[in-house]
Formats: C-alpha cells, structure tokens, sequence
C-alpha cells in the first residue's frame, strides 16, 4: 500500500473501477489507467459541509429506484457546465 494517504486513496478507487494506479504523470492523463472508459481524477481534499449534506438530503429524498445525485451550478457558467455529484458507493451499485 502506498505510503501517503492521498495515494492510498486514489489506487483504491482506481482499483474500483478496475484499473491501476497512474502514477507521477502530473497532468499529463488521467490518475487511473484500465479503467475503460473512465477517466478519472482523484482529489483528496477537505468537502464543504453544506456540499456533505446537500448529498446526504438527496440520499434521503430518493426512493429505492431513483438514483441519488446533486447538481451544483458554478455561477456565471453555462447549464452545461453543472456538476453531478454522486457518492462512490451509489455510482457503483447502479453501474460498476
């Protein structure tokens, strides 16, 4: 297991997804290779509390079949340019 958390992280999650960990490849690609057709990047990094709740209401607010997620709209940029917001363990019981 990589010595710092952040690594430990990201080749868990890669691991997920069924790929292996990049490596020092800075922004050169994605953090994950063997993914398919995910390209993933890992940030380890403190959430916003309101952001933690905002999913955990819409956890509450789905019903067994709805998948949860929340949608945040950076100001100023176009509708296209909204976040989807899912947790890890919801994205991976509907499609991993």
């Amino acid at each position: 297991m990589p010595s710092s958390r952040w690594k430990a992280i990201e080749l868990a999650i890669c691991k997920m997804f069924g790929g292996e960990r990049s490596g020092p490849v800075g922004k050169e690609g994605p953090d994950c290779t063997g993914t398919g057709h995910y390209a993933i990047q890992v940030k380890h990094r403190k959430v916003p509390k309101w952001l933690l709740d905002a999913v955990e209401q819409a956890r509450g607010d789905a019903r067994w079949q709805d998948m949860p997620l929340v949608a945040l709209h950076p100001k100023g940029k176009s509708i296209d340019e909204t976040l989807i917001i899912i947790r890890l363990d919801d994205f991976r019981e509907w499609y991993i």
